[in-house]
């Protein structure tokens, strides 16, 4: 307001020439010179300056009578705010205290709900304990059935490999007796060239180190040693024709009956032996023997295979 008196002091009289409402040009033929363009009223002496000085004073007064109420609210909200803050403070410490009473005084009833919600939570843990020993013992009554099936298993594969470790050995006692007989037999078969052989009495073999021995004696002539080797060869192949348990291929292959200087009648008489023996055997086998002494009875007969060679008809010979 201030600004605008001394605005209008400084510049004077600024005549209006047109509405600001409507814009149109204002009549100012019957206007005094004292009088406002716009209202027509009669200016007073110095009538800008009083009537600025007015409504600055009014101004002013409404101004100071809004601060003072904006103080009068400010203060009003800063007791306002601080009795809140010491009425929440209250209100906490006298939550505390309460919970701190509920804690202390229980009411029986409540007291009562807590000992059996204890007591029901004990039960169920002793239920759960109980019922892991329940599965537990059912595990343990299944182990120990799968325990003693496992041992009857296991009693009954020992009592099986018992019953097949005594029935080998008494296999391996009969076979030894039935090479050792055969064997004697063999020997017995033969010309009185050994006397060792028409007296004997005990054959021993060992095929783990190939060795044999008759009478604990295993060195005589070289043609005896081979007789002798032969007929145990011959033993072990008759002994699996007449005992069953025998694992062996009922087949011999013999190709040195004359070797280390064997007398011509004396494989002869071998072969007949073995040709006899073979005869009188009921189970089916092959025995195939070559010799350049062959028995005459036996030549050129259903047994003999191939051609007989002579210094006339080799083996080998041009075509």
């Amino acid at each position: 307001m201030s600004d605008s008196i001394l605005t209008k002091t400084l510049l004077g009289e600024m005549p209006v020439a047109f509405c600001p409402q409507c814009l149109r040009p204002l009549e100012t033929k019957d206007t005094e010179d004292n009088c406002c363009a716009l209202c027509k009223q009669v200016f007073e002496d110095d009538f800008a300056k009083t009537y600025g000085n007015r409504l600055k004073q009014e101004l002013s007064l409404q101004i100071k009578e809004s601060k003072q109420l904006l103080d009068e609210k400010k203060q009003r909200l800063t007791d306002l705010i601080a009795t809140h803050n010491t009425l929440v403070e209250k209100f906490r410490a006298l939550q505390r205290d309460l919970d701190n009473e509920e804690k202390e005084l229980k009411p029986t009833r409540d007291e009562l709900l807590d000992s059996l919600h204890e007591k029901k939570g004990a039960i169920e843990n002793k239920i759960g304990f109980l019922n892991q020993q329940i599965v537990a013992l059912e595990s343990l009554d299944l182990l120990r059935s799968e325990l003693q099936e496992l041992a009857k298993k296991i009693e009954g594969l020992r009592q099986s490999v018992q019953r097949r470790i005594e029935t080998q050995a008494r296999n391996l006692q009969t076979a030894m007796a039935k090479i050792e007989e055969i064997t004697l037999y063999l020997l017995l078969q033969d010309f009185d060239l050994q006397n060792e052989f028409k007296v004997a009495q005990l054959v021993e073999v060992d095929f783990a180190k190939d060795v044999f021995s008759l009478d604990g004696k295993n060195n005589f002539s070289a043609s005896s040693n081979v007789y002798l080797k032969n007929c145990v060869r011959y033993a072990v192949f008759f002994a699996s024709l007449d005992l069953p348990f025998f694992r062996y291929p009922r087949f011999i292959l013999c190709d040195n009956m004359e070797d280390k200087g064997m007398e011509q009648e004396r494989s002869q008489n071998f072969q007949r032996t073995i040709t006899e023996l073979s005869t009188k055997s009921s189970v089916e086998h092959q025995i195939i023997f070559t010799t350049s002494k062959i028995a005459p009875d036996l030549n050129n007969t259903p047994l003999c295979v191939g051609d007989e060679y002579t210094p006339l008809h080799k083996t080998l010979r041009l075509t």
